[in-house]
């Protein structure tokens, strides 16, 4: 288990000085997010792990359900005995309702879809990639970027690949062309001053690297088992070294007595400015991974998104899961219940259009049959 970093009083009398509490902000603040991504990862297995087992077989047979109701709704449509604006409600609902669905996979619906849309499939699925391309041309002349007429071919993922690759070409002539520019004595004094801040805080971490490596090196080792014990530390070691994990290096050292709790509380405070920079670089790196797991919040291919999960603890992750199961098992058999009733009872597929209409603007999945 890892040693505790952290700086303390030596008497109830003497009081942290900045450097030192801001060290301990740091550690507690590093701590805090390792822990806040060890729990979000767990979290996304568990819900990566429920949607392939659960969320994705259900999701399947409410599909297979919906194209039933599909079909099913198509038949009165021809039967005949709807009223003209009963016939435009459901044609409208059938569009609407075939398109999405053959999106998902369905194509068998394309015939009921192009019957309601009196244009094909592919007509519409050209139509809304060239509103998408349109709004893409937009979008480079509003950044300045340069376009021929070979790239308003491309579809709309190839041309959202090229718009990137169009930014990036100009950031790296920014970037050479910033380079290449004459620099003013205060630019260069200032440059020097950060590189030689950066290498000092590269020597403050590889100090602690040599003289962990010196004692676990396992190479020189002749005691098999002890050897096997150093390769365990010195992969510890070389992994902390490699993410200038300055935390992980320091718990080391405490952890194998290379230091004591009085070197962290006397650490001079030249060393502890080091230490402070090289430990806010880390707390930001960490905190870029948990953004990075969490996904954003309208980021809607994240597992996390269908169930509305920003703070994840596995308990309410767990929780939420076993709702949505519930939810997704409660549509289908609604849905199925729908599909007998509209099969049989022309009075039902009245009321289904009446409700159509009425909630056109707020559809919601529920049962419209409870009370028949």
């Amino acid at each position: 288990m890892s040693k505790v970093i952290h700086i303390q009083t030596e008497n109830e009398a003497r009081v942290l000085s900045k450097l030192q509490k801001q060290f301990n902000a740091h550690i507690k603040k590093i701590d805090k997010t390792k822990k806040e991504i060890e729990e979000a990862k767990k979290c996304l297995d568990i819900v990566q792990i429920a949607t392939a087992k659960d969320f994705v077989p259900l999701q399947k047979e409410e599909f297979t359900i919906r194209v039933e109701i599909i079909k099913t709704m198509d038949s009165w449509y021809d039967k005949g005995n709807l009223t003209k604006a009963e016939k435009k409600t459901l044609s409208e609902y059938l569009e609407e309702e075939s398109y999405a669905i053959i999106s998902a996979g369905h194509e068998e619906l394309k015939p009921i879809f192009e019957k309601h849309s009196k244009k094909t499939y592919d007509e519409v699925e050209e139509e809304q990639n060239a509103d998408q391309t349109d709004e893409m041309k937009m979008m480079m002349r509003m950044m300045g970027l340069e376009m021929n007429d070979e790239d308003t071919k491309k579809d709309p993922e190839e041309f959202k690949a090229f718009i990137l690759e169009q930014l990036e070409q100009r950031q790296n002539e920014q970037y050479e062309a910033e380079l290449n520019r004459p620099k003013t004595a205060k630019q260069l004094e200032k440059e020097a001053k950060k590189q030689e801040a950066e290498n000092q805080l590269s020597q403050s971490i590889k100090e602690i690297y040599k003289k962990l490596v010196k004692e676990f090196h396992p190479d020189r080792e002749q005691n098999e088992e002890e050897k096997i014990r150093k390769t365990a530390i010195m992969t510890r070691i070389t992994e902390a070294y490699e993410k200038n994990d300055l935390l992980t290096l320091l718990q080391l050292q405490l952890e194998y007595e290379q230091i004591s709790q009085d070197n962290l509380n006397t650490i001079a405070d030249e060393k502890l400015k080091h230490y402070n920079k090289v430990l806010k670089e880390q707390v930001e790196t960490l905190q870029q991974e948990y953004s990075f797991i969490m996904g954003g919040r309208f980021d809607y291919s994240h597992p996390f998104t269908r169930l509305n999960i920003y703070d994840p603890v596995e308990a309410i992750v767990k929780y939420k899961i076993e709702l949505e199961i519930k939810r997704l098992k409660n549509l289908n058999k609604s849905l199925t219940k729908d599909l007998k009733t509209l099969k049989l009872d022309p009075l039902a597929v009245k009321e289904w259009i009446k409700l159509i209409k009425k909630n056109k603007k707020n559809q919601d999945n529920f049962s419209f049959f409870d009370d028949f």
